[in-house]
């Protein structure tokens, strides 16, 4: 947190401070392609044991852990934050991360 920030990020909403710091984590992973590896969870739900093949390959580990750790994950949790945040805090987000939720496809 910039210093010169933390005042007005302590006055605004959760919604917006949860999106600014999403929106600068995957925006620094962003700018370091050759050192990241990119998971999207819905990717992740959709297909657990192809995600964990690729991680693993990544890593250069061996993909079972990974393929047991992965099952366990469920899609139920996918565009909840569409239904479930206010209008007032969807407002925050989208004027905190539009731009990077655009980009990658959530709009």
């Amino acid at each position: 947190m910039e210093p010169e920030l933390r005042e007005e990020f302590e006055r605004t909403g959760e919604a917006r401070r949860a999106a600014w710091a999403w929106r600068r984590y995957v925006t620094a992973a962003r700018a370091m392609p050759d050192r990241t590896i990119e998971l999207r969870y819905e990717a992740l739900a959709e297909s657990p044991r192809t995600e964990a093949d690729r991680m693993a390959e990544a890593l250069g580990s061996e993909p079972e852990p990974l393929r047991r750790a992965f099952a366990k994950v469920h899609g139920s949790s996918i565009g909840r934050w569409r239904n479930e945040l206010t209008s007032e805090q969807l407002a925050d987000v989208e004027a905190e991360a539009g731009e990077l939720l655009a980009d990658l496809g959530y709009m």
